[in-house]
C-alpha cells in the first residue's frame, strides 16, 4: 500500500541505470501511469519509445559511473513533463494502457506457471537435465529473435567471456539451485523465495560494489 502511494504521489518517475535486466520498478511505473524519463539500459530499449513513453535518455558510455547522464538534460527532460499538462496527461494515459495490455495478467502467469510446470517437470526429468533444456530453447529463441530483427551476434563475440559469466550467474546457477529446490518445496514456496531476489541484490551490491552502497536516503 504504501509503494502504491508513493507512485500516486509522483509525477514523473526518473530510472537512470546504465546496466539492467527488464528492471520491475519502471513495470511499477508503467502500470501506475506515470511518465519516465529512463535510460535504455537493457530490455528497456525493447518497451520505451522515447517522446511516447516519456524521455529516453542515452548515457555516455566512457563517462565514469556518476557522470554517465549530463544533469540538465535529465533536468530539462523532467520540467517539461511537469510544466507541460497536455504532455504529462497523455504519456500517462498511454502508460497505463501499455503495461496493462502489455504486462499485468500475462507476466504474472508466466512467471508463476513457470514454478508450477517445474515442479511437474522435475518428478520426471533429472533438475540439471531440465536446466540444460531450459537454456539451449531460450538460446535458440533469442537467436532467432535476433535473426528476424536483422541483428548479429558479431559484435559480442569479443566479450564472449563476460558474457558466459553472465550466463552462468543470471540463469545456469539460479536455475539449478531453483530446481534443485523444488525437489523438497512447492511451487509456491520457490515464488515467494524467489521474490526475495531484490533484498538480497541489495545486501550483495553493497558489500562488492563501490558505487551501489547502501545510505540511509536508500
Amino acid at each position: 500500500a504504501a509503494k502504491v502511494e508513493a507512485y500516486r504521489r509522483g509525477g514523473v518517475f526518473c530510472f537512470l541505470s546504465y546496466t539492467e535486466g527488464m528492471p520491475n520498478a519502471v513495470l511499477e511505473a508503467l502500470a501506475m501511469g506515470l511518465p519516465v524519463v529512463s535510460s535504455d539500459a537493457g530490455g528497456l530499449k525493447d518497451i520505451l519509445r522515447d517522446g511516447e513513453n516519456g524521455f529516453v535518455l542515452l548515457p555516455q558510455h566512457d563517462a565514469p559511473p556518476k557522470k554517465k547522464f549530463d544533469p540538465m538534460t535529465v533536468a530539462n527532460a523532467i520540467e517539461r513533463l511537469v510544466e507541460t499538462p497536455e504532455l504529462h496527461n497523455r504519456i500517462s494515459t498511454i502508460n497505463w494502457r501499455y503495461a496493462r495490455q502489455r504486462f499485468a495478467a500475462q507476466l504474472g502467469a508466466l512467471w508463476g506457471a513457470s514454478f508450477f510446470f517445474a515442479r511437474i517437470t522435475i518428478r520426471e526429468i533429472e533438475p540439471l537435465t531440465l536446466v540444460f533444456y531450459r537454456v539451449v530453447i531460450a538460446a535458440a529463441a533469442l537467436h532467432l529473435w535476433l535473426f528476424l530483427r536483422g541483428v548479429s551476434f558479431r559484435p559480442a563475440l569479443s566479450r564472449a567471456g563476460p558474457f558466459m559469466l553472465l550466463a552462468l550467474l543470471n540463469n545456469i546457477v539460479p536455475f539449478s539451485l531453483i530446481f534443485l529446490g523444488q525437489t523438497a518445496i512447492g511451487a509456491g514456496l520457490a515464488g515467494i523465495l524467489n521474490a526475495t531476489t531484490p533484498f538480497w541484490a541489495i545486501i550483495a551490491a553493497n558489500v562488492f560494489t563501490s558505487d551501489e552502497k547502501i545510505t540511509p536516503a536508500k
